[in-house]
């Protein structure tokens, strides 16, 4: 996809790949995220996952939660994957 941005969170230590048109993910993301207990372990699941605007976040803000993020549009699972690797998140979620 050559339409996206890539944008930085919380202070820059989060990136987010996101389409340039469209719904682009921003403060709720962060707010959503945010009202994390930052202390939680186990498992999460994120359902209609975009293309990680919350979950990139929620992964830093969370370190002991493993992830998955379910969505059905191929453009934007591609995104979201490709801010696992650029968050060096592979290991703490799947998409």
């Amino acid at each position: 996809m050559s339409e996206f941005t890539r944008d930085a969170f919380l202070g820059g230590r989060v990136t987010v790949c996101q389409p340039k048109a469209g719904f682009r993910a921003g403060t709720d993301s962060i707010l959503l995220a945010a009202a994390l207990d930052q202390s939680v372990k186990g498992q999460a699941l994120d359902l209609g996952c975009g293309a990680g605007g919350a979950l990139m976040p929620a992964l830093f803000r969370v370190p002991g939660m493993q992830f998955t993020g379910l969505e059905r549009d191929p453009r934007m699972v591609e995104l979201a994957r490709q801010g696992l690797i650029e968050n060096h998140a592979e290991r703490r979620a799947e998409i």
